[in-house]
């Protein structure tokens, strides 16, 4: 699953990152507006979404399709929902 997104989002986000190792692996996506932190538990996308200002998550969400994660993520980074 996380292997899918990261292909799905490589060509939008060039400077996004494999980060952690093993079970621990996440993608990591920085924009000027906010950042993404995307992993795979137990069958699910877990994603923490950031504000460029922030020490903490300002929303976390589960998705069980890569589609419904790509687009959250999408929206997050491009649509100013992170400001």
């Amino acid at each position: 699953m996380l292997e899918e997104l990261e292909h799905q989002l490589k060509d939008r986000f060039p400077s996004m990152s494999l980060r952690g190792s093993g079970d621990a692996i996440f993608i990591f996506i920085q924009e000027a507006s906010g950042a993404v932190e995307a992993s795979v538990h137990d069958g699910l996308i877990w994603i923490e979404f950031w504000n460029d200002n922030d020490e903490s998550p300002v929303v976390e969400e589960t998705f069980r399709d890569v589609s419904a994660a790509r687009v959250a993520i999408l929206t997050w980074l491009t649509n100013g929902n992170s400001s």
